[in-house]
């Protein structure tokens, strides 16, 4: 019962989402510079963390939003910091 009670909101929604929405005003406010713990601390864990050999840390975030009637929109965000865990760059993508 409570499958086909899931399965109705959903097409009742039109739309199916993978993970949480990025909130555009708190990425817009990162800036370069900031600690991984003030970053971590403002936009809550990311989706994804990737050390690489230099002990520098890539995390990221993204938001897939399947529509019934039409293509996906995919939202993400990159940031990496380096080996003092200092954020060196930002990149944001999406797809229609």
């Amino acid at each position: 019962m409570r499958v086909w009670l899931l399965l109705s909101l959903i097409l009742a929604a039109g739309c199916f989402a993978a993970e949480t929405k990025p909130d555009p005003d708190k990425f817009a406010s990162l800036r370069k510079g900031e600690t991984y713990d003030q970053v971590v601390a403002d936009l809550g864990p990311p989706t994804t963390i990737k050390t690489t050999a230099g002990n520098s840390k890539i995390i990221g975030s993204s938001y897939i939003q399947q529509h019934l009637s039409g293509p996906a929109t995919t939202e993400a965000i990159t940031l990496k910091f380096d080996q003092d865990g200092i954020l060196r760059d930002i990149v944001r993508s999406s797809l229609p």
